[in-house]
């Protein structure tokens, strides 16, 4: 099994716990649309970014740069998937909560669950395969992303509020 083949059945996992327990019927029509383009436009997008990068590209072509900027996009594209997918799941507690509360609940949440996701794969992907080990350190920046795209989602959520409380 591969980093991404883990990825994708965590994420249908968590989908699929959602929807057998009907969760998202704690989600407004809003949240709810954004929920469903989620589950089915990530893991497409997430899959297209490996292969085009692995069959399309030509090798002269991929630099640090390159790859970086992928895997920034990757990483900020995961962070507000696993945000829009852990709402369900908190649904109920955040609409009790003031706005800075949230905001401290929501962006740790999707960041503690991106980087419980990046040690998984550190332990079984990386840890023991040394020569693997210097492609891993950019841990820290994938965290960033993961945060980044966690304020994202956030944000969609508190426009959402302000949307909900103007009508």
């Amino acid at each position: 099994m591969d980093f991404l083949s883990l990825k994708l059945i965590l994420g249908f996992s968590a989908v699929l716990l959602i929807l057998s327990y009907n969760l998202e019927r704690k989600l407004n029509s809003w949240q709810y649309k954004i929920f469903i383009y989620v589950i089915f436009i990530f893991p497409i997008i997430e899959t297209s970014i490996k292969i085009f990068n692995k069959y399309y590209i030509n090798s002269h072509f991929i630099t640090v740069n390159y790859i970086d900027y992928c895997n920034g996009i990757e990483h900020l594209l995961a962070g507000i998937a696993v945000g829009v997918i852990i709402l369900p799941f908190i649904a109920d507690i955040i609409k009790k909560l003031e706005k800075m509360q949230k905001i401290l609940l929501f962006v740790p949440l999707v960041s503690f669950s991106c980087l419980s996701y990046e040690l998984i794969g550190y332990y079984f992907f990386y840890l023991n395969k040394p020569y693997m080990d210097l492609l891993y350190q950019d841990t820290m920046h994938d965290l960033t992303m993961n945060i980044l795209g966690a304020l994202i989602a956030f944000f969609y959520y508190f426009v959402w509020e302000l949307k909900k409380n103007t009508n």
